[in-house]
């Protein structure tokens, strides 16, 4: 629950900061905050506190935030005036597509690492067994 609020809350503070200064400084500050979100979700452990988990999942929704609606804004900035509506169709039909692909490649990739891991050929990820599901998350940050 935290990407999306944090995601939710921030993004119009990233259009009218876009608006002040340019797409450059937001986004790239977006894209930091997300790769930090994987980095610090590498240190997940089967003992981590449930402060971690979360915090990872706030910095990926910071992130996101931040680097969505400047970078649409520059992609739409830089087309001609009148097909401007068609590059708004594009973005929005290529960040679905995106998105759909993300999450299902992500899951395909924790299933594989997870059955891998907890040695079971059939086995879905759960935290029935914790070393498994940590050791398949890394595989997924890093991936």
């Amino acid at each position: 629950m935290a990407a999306p609020i944090f995601t939710i809350a921030l993004a119009p503070v990233s259009g009218q900061l876009t608006d002040r200064i340019g797409p450059r400084i937001p986004a790239s500050i977006g894209v930091l905050m997300t790769m930090t979100a994987f980095a610090v979700g590498l240190l997940l452990r089967t003992d981590s506190h449930w402060m971690l988990p979360t915090l990872v999942m706030a910095l990926f929704g910071l992130g996101s935030g931040l680097f969505n609606t400047p970078n649409q804004t520059a992609i739409v900035a830089s087309v001609p005036r009148e097909y401007r509506g068609f590059a708004t169709g594009m973005v929005q039909t290529l960040f679905g597509i995106g998105s759909l692909l993300g999450i299902s490649l992500g899951s395909a990739l924790l299933t594989v690492a997870f059955r891998y891991y907890s040695g079971t050929l059939d086995a879905a990820p759960s935290a029935a067994n914790p070393v498994a599901f940590v050791a398949s998350m890394h595989v997924t940050y890093v991936a």
